[in-house]
C-alpha cells in the first residue's frame, strides 16, 4: 500500500508558467486548473519531469508525484504584497495528512470563514486586511490554537497570511495572476499571444509517494516553460517526512 510520504513545500523565485494551450479561456495559454473549484495547479507529470531531468530526484522510476497546488497565494492588498489562503485549501490539505504518518494535530474541519472575515497570522497586531478597498473583519489566529500548531508544523510561520472565505480566496487567485504578452514570429509574421502564470512567490505544496527509497536535493530547479526568460525558478521550502 502506498501513503502519503513526504509533503514537500515550495516556493517560486519567478513568475511560472504551467499552461494549458488546447484551453479557449481569456488568455490564450491560461494555467492549468481544478475542474470543481477552478483553482491553478501545476500538474504532476510537470513537477516529476523536471526534478528527473535536472537530476534532483533519485530512483525516481518507481515514485509517484501529485499535483503541485497552492497553499498560500500572495496578491496586491492597500500595505503591499500579502499571502492569502482559504479553508477549503487547509481542510484538503489536512485530509490528505491523515493518510501519511507525518505527526500533525489534523483540526480543521471546524474552521469557518465568511466572506466578510480574514484570520490573520504572525501579521502585525493592529493589520488590517483591505483588498480592493474592501476592508475584512479580521480574528488573531491565537483564538484558534489547534490551527496555529497545524500552520507551524507546516514550516510557513515566517509568512505573514490571512485565512479568507473559499469564495473570495478563489476569486482573488483568479483575478491575481500574472498575464504576460508575449510574440511567436511564422514566417514573416509576428503574432501577439497573453500568457497566464502564477506570481512569484507563491507557495505550494505536493506530496511525493513510493514504496521505495529515495531522496530529494533540497535546491532550486526550473519548472515550465520560458526557461531563457528566467521564468520558472522553485526552491524546495521545506521537506516533511514521515
Amino acid at each position: 500500500m502506498i501513503k502519503y510520504e513526504n509533503l514537500i513545500i515550495f516556493k517560486n523565485i519567478t513568475p511560472l508558467s504551467s499552461g494549458d494551450s488546447s484551453s479557449t479561456e481569456f488568455a490564450q495559454i491560461p494555467l492549468k486548473r481544478e475542474v470543481q473549484r477552478n483553482i491553478p495547479i501545476v500538474e504532476g507529470t510537470s513537477l516529476k519531469g523536471s526534478l528527473k531531468r535536472q537530476k534532483l530526484i533519485k530512483n525516481g522510476k518507481n515514485v509517484l508525484i501529485t499535483d503541485m497546488k497552492i497553499v498560500l497565494f500572495p496578491i496586491s492588498t492597500q500595505e503591499g504584497v500579502h499571502y492569502i489562503t482559504c479553508p477549503f485549501i487547509l481542510n484538503r490539505l489536512a485530509e490528505e495528512i491523515k493518510h501519511s504518518n507525518l505527526d500533525f494535530n489534523n483540526s480543521m474541519s471546524s474552521l469557518t470563514v465568511y466572506d466578510s472575515e480574514a484570520i490573520n497570522f504572525n501579521t502585525k497586531e493592529d493589520y488590517n486586511l483591505i483588498i480592493n478597498g474592501s476592508l475584512f473583519n479580521t480574528k488573531k489566529l491565537s483564538d484558534f490554537e489547534k490551527l496555529k500548531d497545524f500552520i507551524n508544523k507546516l514550516g510557513i510561520y515566517n509568512k505573514g497570511f490571512s485565512i479568507v472565505s473559499d469564495d473570495i480566496f478563489i476569486f482573488l487567485v483568479n483575478n491575481h495572476t500574472n498575464i504576460s504578452i508575449r510574440n511567436k514570429v511564422e514566417e514573416e509574421n509576428t503574432k501577439l499571444f497573453d500568457e497566464e502564470q502564477f506570481p512569484a512567490s507563491t507557495i505550494f505544496y505536493s506530496w511525493i509517494l513510493s514504496q521505495y527509497q529515495f531522496t530529494v536535493n533540497n535546491k532550486c530547479f526550473q519548472l515550465g516553460g520560458n526557461k531563457t526568460l528566467g521564468k520558472g525558478v522553485i526552491k524546495i521550502e521545506n521537506i516533511l517526512k514521515n
